[in-house]
């Protein structure tokens, strides 16, 4: 007896688990694409390049220097020996100094990549929030395009993709 109540109450649970399932209402969205079209990305992009760019060309400046400078020291004879220790300690400081240009620009250039990065996944989510809730869907998953062509068959998935790329656009 207690079996047979036992597969009873499991039958139902699993009928009534599948019926609350087929009403749920699944939007999919291609995270990649949204990013390919999104205008802000290229906005950030020759933000970032034109805010790097005079950085970028000191340290541009100080490799070629430093290179000259090591260019010279190869050509001088060994026997100019207070010209050839002044070139080192000149290549020694000017490496210290490109290597520091290096690491200051590295640090500043992953900030402003940060910035950009939550700014564009903000905006995004935004659009998303916007359309799930007009749209009343229940679930959104975030996917590639190889689980888009997995889920078109399906009908109760909606590729919410295109509705939030014009939310982007027109920004």
């Amino acid at each position: 007896m207690k079996k047979i109540l036992f597969i009873c109450m499991f039958g139902l649970l699993i009928f009534s688990s599948n019926a609350a399932f087929a009403a749920l209402k699944i939007g999919i969205v291609d995270m990649q694409q949204l990013i390919k079209q999104d205008p802000m990305v290229q906005t950030w992009r020759s933000k970032i390049a034109n805010k790097f760019k005079s950085q970028n060309g000191k340290m541009v400046t100080l490799r070629n220097s430093l290179l000259k400078n090591i260019n010279k020291l190869k050509k001088q004879p060994s026997n100019n020996v207070t010209i050839r220790r002044g070139l080192r300690t000149r290549i020694r400081g000017q490496a210290k100094r490109l290597r520091a240009l290096q690491v200051a620009l590295k640090d500043n250039l992953l900030g402003e990549q940060r910035k950009a990065v939550a700014a564009i996944t903000q905006a995004i989510q935004v659009a998303i929030d916007e359309i799930v809730s007009r749209e009343k869907i229940d679930l959104v998953l975030k996917h590639s395009a190889i689980m888009a062509c997995c889920c078109k068959a399906h009908p109760d998935f909606v590729n919410i993709t295109s509705a939030c790329s014009k939310i982007l656009n027109g920004r």
